[in-house]
C-alpha cells in the first residue's frame, strides 16, 4: 500500500519513482571501491572497508549506495 501511495504522489508531482531491488547489497558494498563486505553484521554501525580503508556511518553508506544504484538504473549517472 505504501508503494502505491508513493507512486501516486510522485506521478502527481511529475517525478519518477525508482525501486531498487530488495536484495541489492546496499549496506555491504563500499561506496569508494565497490568491495562487498560479506561478514558485516547488523550491529556494525560504521562501515569500514577491508580493502581501501574507507570508513562511513553505515546508514549514510546505504543511502548513497541506493542513490547511485537508482541513478545507474535510470541512466542518470
Amino acid at each position: 500500500m505504501f508503494v502505491s501511495m508513493l507512486t501516486y504522489k510522485t506521478e502527481r508531482k511529475g517525478k519518477l519513482l525508482v525501486k531498487v531491488d530488495r536484495w541489492f547489497l546496499s549496506s555491504k558494498t563500499c561506496i569508494a571501491c565497490g568491495y562487498i563486505h560479506e561478514e558485516l553484521k547488523l550491529s556494525d554501525r560504521t562501515y569500514l572497508c577491508q580493502v581501501c580503508g574507507h570508513a562511513m556511518d553505515r546508514d549514510k553508506q546505504v543511502a548513497r549506495n541506493i542513490l547511485n544504484e537508482a541513478k545507474r538504473m535510470t541512466g542518470a549517472a
